[in-house]
């Protein structure tokens, strides 16, 4: 439900013009709920995860920032 609630919410502030990237901070047992309901409800918007370790999350970062990657949202654990 509240997963569901977020997204429909972001989606409904996209189209506005209100809201341009998601960015979700939660516990690492929740981080594939994410993307999995993501894909689920809103097929059409890319949910990256940022992954567990160092290099590999120090990667995506600067592929975000060189526009390599243009993700709806990015979901990371903490």
């Amino acid at each position: 439900g509240k997963t569901l609630s977020v997204l429909a919410s972001f989606e409904t502030m996209l189209q506005a013009d209100e809201a341009e990237f998601l960015l979700v901070l939660c516990p690492n047992s929740l981080t594939r709920n994410w993307i999995r309901e993501g894909e689920r409800w809103l097929p059409h918007r890319r949910f990256i995860l940022l992954g567990n370790e160092k290099k590999e999350k120090i990667e995506t970062l600067k592929k975000l920032e060189w526009g390599a990657l243009q993700p709806s949202g990015l979901i990371i654990n903490y």
